[in-house]
């Protein structure tokens, strides 16, 4: 179910919306209205840069990595950095998957990610939500699937996402996963609960509801099998989950 190939122009109406920058031997194309990533990277920052210490120290060689909320790349880019040869990066991204493949085939790393244009929950559906506007002012990456759902089914201009577990991709030889899902933390973990029992990979984890998740049936399941949670100090809202 991997996309392979998607046009990059076809998909947004104005090139206009788009600026490319290259940074930390990366060239990254972002949206240009972003005020968030955007922001930063045309400021001449890397996004979360941080994170490439975690990636490196947790990842083992020798094994995939999965990228669950891609948004433009800038992870999966750091992520590569990092990838034995022969191995893989499978990155979902509903939204902004057309951005990302640009940013893969420019940097030449189509042979090591993997881009699934879909979203990841417990069970496979399909959400609607309100088109986004990438010609506004807004923090894109923070666009949340679920706060952005359409129940109103004859308005005109929704987008459809669909949502799949991501148990139902049957990955294997996974050390490590990072989740940046937008309030649909606890969904994803249980679509991926057969997979953290199977491969007991370390989680890097964005959630802003942290009580919720430590008091949720699945985080009690990942700790019969030995998962603790611990803060990652860079981040904001951001910890680490991995087998004692």
């Amino acid at each position: 179910m991997a996309l392979s190939k998607k046009s990059f122009t076809k998909t947004f109406n104005s090139l206009s919306l788009i600026e490319t920058c290259y940074i930390k031997d990366k060239i990254v194309t972002y949206l240009k209205y972003d005020n968030c990533i955007g922001r930063v990277l045309r400021e001449g920052e890397y996004w979360e840069y941080w994170i490439l210490n975690h990636i490196s120290s947790n990842y083992k060689p020798n094994t995939n990595i999965i990228d669950l909320g891609g948004n433009i790349g800038t992870t999966s880019l750091l992520m590569s950095s990092v990838l034995s040869e022969n191995c893989k990066i499978f990155t979902f991204e509903p939204i902004y998957h057309d951005i990302l493949l640009k940013n893969v085939l420019d940097n030449k790393l189509n042979d090591k990610i993997d881009i699934f244009p879909y979203g990841v929950g417990n069970k496979q559906e399909v959400m609607k939500i309100s088109k986004i506007d990438l010609g506004k002012d807004e923090n894109f990456g923070g666009v949340s699937i679920i706060n952005r759902l359409e129940y109103d089914k004859d308005k005109d201009d929704l987008m459809e996402i669909e949502i799949y577990p991501v148990d139902m991709f049957d990955f294997e030889n996974v050390s490590l996963i990072k989740i940046d899902v937008e309030h649909m933390e606890i969904q994803v973990l249980e679509g991926c609960l057969k997979l953290l029992q199977r491969c007991k990979p370390t989680i890097l984890i964005e959630t802003y509801h942290y009580h919720k998740l430590i008091e949720s049936e699945i985080y009690k399941k990942l700790t019969e099998i030995g998962y603790y949670i611990d803060v990652i100090p860079e981040g904001c809202y951001d910890f680490i989950m991995k087998v004692k």
